[in-house]
Formats: structure tokens, sequence, C-alpha cells
């Protein structure tokens, strides 16, 4: 299954089909480490709730965390993310199956060595 879908989002986090999702760009204005400031994520259209994809958690807008409604462009091998407030992020075709392999049953996993 294609993990760059919001079919596959729903499915995984249990999202009715009514709700609608939008590609968004999340900022950790306060985190320690650069890399953990922007995230790729996944918002609830029309609620303050939104998916950190890396995580795989639900978050909620607050003034540790904002979830922007983002484009997605693909390029080639890459997605390139962007928001209106200005974020963007280039992340490779295959960043979400990377996240979510080991998440989630399959043969393939099975089949493999787990680090």
């Amino acid at each position: 299954m294609n993990k760059n879908t919001f079919k596959f989002i729903r499915e995984i986090h249990r999202i009715p089909r009514s709700q609608k999702l939008a590609w968004c760009i999340i900022h950790y204005p306060d985190a320690e480490r650069p890399e953990r400031r922007l995230r790729l994520g996944v918002i609830l259209e029309g609620t303050d709730k939104a998916i950190d994809l890396a995580d795989g958690v639900f978050i909620q807008n607050c003034s540790n965390q904002k979830a922007m409604i983002a484009t997605r462009e693909k390029q080639g091998d890459w997605y390139h993310y962007e928001c209106q407030e200005g974020y963007t992020l280039h992340l490779p075709y295959y960043f979400i199956s990377d996240m979510y392999y080991k998440r989630i049953y399959s043969t393939d996993l099975m089949d493999s060595y787990l680090l």
C-alpha cells in the first residue's frame, strides 16, 4: 500500500472519511535540535489537531507547536512541502513509508532483519 496517501493515514489513525485532511508543516519553536523544529504532518481541517507523522501521534496547536497547512509538490523522487508562513520541507518520496515500516505488520516486515 502506498503510504504517501491520506487513505493510508486514515486507516492507520482511524480517521473517518468525513474528516477533511491536509498536509501540514508543524513548527516546534522551542525544539533543542534544529532537525526537530519543522516536521511533516497531516492537519485535521477545521480543528486545532494534527498528526506529527514522525512520532505518529496527534498534537494540538498551542504555544509549543503550530501546524500550518502546506501544499505538496512531487519533484522526482522527492516531495516539496510549503506553507504560507514561509516554512518548507523537502523530503524523500519514501519518507512516510520509512517511518511507518516497523509500526505496521506486513509479510515484508516478517521477512526482514530489524535493527
